[in-house]
């Protein structure tokens, strides 16, 4: 079953050539259960930022614009005869993320796409879609990225005893072999969490830990004010430029009409 997929760097460099220069983009990262999407949308619409769920293109409207020779880990993933059977059928974890590897590159170069829709002046924030945010670190700044983290006894819990992630039980369940691919689907999440947790410690990713009692608002404002400290110190440099040029520029222009 398994094909050996490779990270295809031609694809990783013209995403950065887009992506690298958007210091407007931010990013939230982590394992599933961690609130991403949750505390995403509220920051969204408090700072009213653009909201990219990255999920619902991958698992929807980036379906249609996979193409064999640009996209090969997606099609064979999406276009499988079951595709939730086929993710369940890796043979190893190591066989797992290199496929995760090559899928992150083609999901960056169809948000790249995306991207150069947007108006450059519009603060874009995405949450989701990426197992390894050390390829995410190759096309934006560390700090346009932050990580939510939960430990995997919660994110196992929560699996198991949330009623909003029963369908995805139900649908493991009706797969062959059912018990054993519910205690691999378990088993996938908690290492692709520590896989990203790692990632962005090497990485220089800040991580924030969501506990048991933490509520979105308290994480939406950690993240939010860890952004905006960003954003001040992006404007800070920019502005401090514009002085510099408009000073260089005055005094020429003093210097030039001078007797």
């Amino acid at each position: 079953m398994y094909v050996r997929y490779h990270l295809n760097e031609s694809l990783l460099n013209e995403a950065r050539k887009v992506l690298k220069n958007r210091k407007n983009i931010f990013w939230i990262v982590g394992g599933s259960c961690s609130g991403k999407s949750t505390v995403g949308k509220t920051i969204a619409s408090k700072f009213k930022m653009l909201y990219y769920d990255l999920d619902e293109y991958i698992f929807d409207k980036y379906i249609r614009r996979y193409s064999k020779e640009l996209h090969p880990a997606s099609r064979e993933w999406f276009f499988a005869e079951n595709p939730l059977n086929w993710a369940l059928s890796f043979s190893s974890w190591e066989e797992n993320n290199e496929f995760n590897v090559a899928l992150t590159v083609e999901q960056l170069s169809l948000f790249s796409e995306d991207v150069q829709e947007i108006d450059r002046d519009k603060a874009i924030l995405v949450d989701g879609g990426i197992t390894n945010p050390a390829i995410l670190a190759r096309v934006l700044d560390a700090h346009q990225i932050c990580c939510i983290k939960i430990e995997d006894d919660l994110c196992i819990r929560i699996w198991e005893d949330c009623k909003e992630r029963q369908p995805m039980k139900e649908m493991i369940l009706q797969l062959p072999s059912p018990q054993e691919k519910w205690s691999k689907f378990l088993d996938t999440n908690v290492l692709m969490n520590r896989q990203i947790e790692t990632e962005c410690r090497e990485n220089g990713i800040k991580i924030l830990y969501r506990k048991d009692k933490t509520t979105v608002d308290d994480m939406a404002n950690e993240i939010s004010t860890l952004f905006l400290k960003v954003i001040t110190e992006i404007t800070g440099k920019v502005l401090i430029e514009l002085i510099r040029m408009n000073y260089y520029k005055i005094s020429t222009k003093l210097f030039l009409n001078s007797p």
